[in-house]
């Protein structure tokens, strides 16, 4: 309490150096700056140096070092003569910070992957199976949705009537226990990353039950539908394994039709609560009966109070429950049914992402033993690791347990590929596209290829013929690979300024020597024409156009100066004859050039 009463003291004693007048008590952009005075003042030594530090402490992080209010506080506080620290050099430490810390991010990133264990054959195994049986999960309860089955039906008919069955099926969610042996190194994952597309026969005859499912189970009248041809569609549809962009398009869609059934069934639960009927009554009565007649017989049994409560609200709850009904309606179930799928697509979800993220975690070494070889190379380490995290959620997508490959193998070439995709991208000052970043690779594997063999450097000729190309393509592939250099890079040792785009010509501009000869053309022309009497003068003035707009002919000379034609070109060969033999002749000769 003493302490309170001291430091309140202390305020209203120094407050006797700053009138009102001198501290402006208006909110800067919702900061107090009176209260921002008081704190300030407040401080264990108050004549100190304030810096953006004791801003910004002042605050607990509610504003940052960037916010264009720390501008105005400083030069506010400097206007009522606080004592200001040099705000660049703060700036310049928190920045330094910054730098440490993504360093140390990264450092602690890899101290802790250090802990991880890599995933055994078995590991590896195991997460696939659970992700395809999450995902196989998801589609059978997805599959008595008529909407999604439809959307689906149209989808297999387009891509295979198209030829392009491989964008839609990836392939089939079947549980295998024995796979097939194979021996491949990683060099050879590249031939085999795309995968197989799907047997069109095999396919074709997926279909065709999958089609004869869905038409058993929806000919027949909902209350007629048996158990079997439920389970014969949710078979038939559940084991296609779909591309990841289709399959998440099938979720969100279901997703999409549940939303305004999801949203009805809240308003309605807010409005009966208001209304005083408890939770439990309320989720044991009535909303088993959303959509039927019992509603009404339970409202009608609820005390007068209940009733008129609801009353005020009968016109809402109308439209709620046939919001419901047309949901209902379209999906083919009821809201009991409906959020039991939804149950059972949320429990397949919850597996498809925990095995992603087993498979995900168990190989981030090995994301960082890739990137780390491309490090230096124009992109930051903790970038190239990300991109290389990219690639492997791609491979945990398109991975294939079924071929037999171990799925280390596979993924390292999507690892590769996304880090070296992204140097392409973001290494270069001027980004080359994607294409031109798989050629530059052809070429120069080839040229490596060629030296070993020829014992020499190869010609472009021998290069375009190993990689099925042209010198000139050759050729345009080494033009990409020059070194880019700044406009801004500095030259030389001495902190001069001096930059590389100062040493560039500017083609618009003259040099100074072709100005310095012209400022000195009409002193030497008059000195070299010094030689000659008035008249000659006179006549190569005007046939070439000294001191004058333009030049003229002998006949314009001769009209000029009443003489004949001839006796004009006679002064000029004269005058020419004497400059030719003149000292001063070749002060001329510069400008000839």
């Amino acid at each position: 309490m003493l302490d309170d009463r001291r430091k309140k003291e202390e305020v209203r004693t120094m407050s006797v150096y700053y009138s009102k007048e001198q501290i402006n008590q208006d909110a800067i952009a919702g900061i107090d700056y009176k209260d921002l005075v008081d704190e300030l003042r407040l401080r264990p030594e108050p004549e100190d140096l304030i810096s953006i530090q004791d801003i910004l402490d002042l605050f607990n992080g509610e504003i940052a070092i960037d916010d264009p209010r720390i501008d105005d506080l400083l030069s506010r506080l400097a206007t009522d003569g606080f004592a200001i620290s040099e705000p660049d050099d703060e700036i310049e430490a928190h920045l330094r910070k910054a730098e440490a810390s993504i360093r140390d991010n990264v450092h602690i990133y890899m101290r802790e992957l250090s802990k991880l264990d890599l995933l055994s054959r078995d590991e590896e195994l195991a997460l696939a199976r659970a992700r395809n049986h999450g995902m196989s999960e998801v589609l059978t309860a997805l599959a008595t949705i008529r909407p999604v089955v439809e959307h689906a039906r149209t989808l297999f008919e387009s891509h295979f009537d198209s030829g392009r069955l491989d964008r839609y099926v990836a392939g089939y969610l079947d549980v295998v226990d024995e796979l097939p042996k194979v021996n491949v190194i990683a060099s050879n994952a590249p031939r085999d990353t795309k995968g197989k597309p799907p047997n069109l026969d095999q396919a074709h005859a997926r279909f065709k039950r999958f089609t004869k499912a869905m038409d058993a189970f929806y000919i027949q009248p909902k209350h007629r539908r048996t158990v079997n041809a439920s389970k014969e569609l949710e078979t038939a549809f559940g084991y296609f394994k779909f591309t990841m962009p289709h399959y998440l398009d099938f979720v969100q869609m279901f997703r999409a039709k549940m939303a305004p059934l999801e949203s009805a069934r809240s308003k309605l639960r807010k409005i009966v609560r208001t209304a005083g009927i408890t939770s439990s009554v309320y989720a044991n009565e009535f909303e088993p009966n959303i959509t039927g007649r019992r509603w009404l017989t339970l409202v009608a049994a609820q005390p007068k109070r209940t009733r008129e409560a609801l009353g005020r609200h009968a016109n809402k709850i109308s439209e709620l429950r046939s919001q419901v009904r047309a949901v209902e309606k379209e999906l083919g179930h009821s809201t009991e049914e409906l959020l039991e799928i939804k149950r059972r697509v949320k429990k397949g979800e919850s597996r498809v992402n925990a095995a992603t993220e087993g498979l995900a975690v168990g190989n981030l070494r090995l994301v960082m033993s890739i990137a780390q070889k491309f490090k230096n190379r124009g992109v930051e380490e903790e970038d190239l690791i990300q991109e290389g995290n990219v690639g492997l959620i791609r491979a945990i997508e398109k991975f294939d347990y079924t071929r037999g490959f171990k799925f280390s193998t596979y993924a390292t070439w999507w690892i590769r590929q996304a880090v070296t995709r992204a140097l392409g991208e973001y290494g270069r000052t001027v980004r080359l596209p994607a294409n031109v970043n798989q050629d530059m690779k052809k070429v120069y594997r080839a040229q490596r290829q060629l030296t070993q063999e020829l014992l020499r450097e190869p010609t472009p000729d021998e290069i375009g013929a190993r990689i099925e190309k042209t010198a000139k393509q050759v050729r345009d592939v080494f033009n990409y690979t020059r070194e880019l250099r700044g406009l801004d890079t500095p030259i030389g040792d001495d902190d001069d300024g001096t930059t590389f785009g100062n040493m560039i010509a500017d083609e618009n501009v003259r040099s100074p020597e072709d100005e310095a000869v012209d400022a000195s053309r009409p002193s030497v022309i008059a000195r070299a024409l010094a030689v000659l009497d008035a008249r000659e003068q006179m006549v190569m003035a005007m046939n070439f156009g000294i001191n004058r707009a333009d030049s003229m002919t002998f006949t314009q000379i001769a009209e000029e100066l009443h003489v004949s034609r001839e006796r004009v070109r006679q002064i000029h060969m004269s005058a020419l004859k004497k400059l030719r033999l003149s000292p001063m002749s070749k002060s001329l000769e510069p400008y000839l050039r």
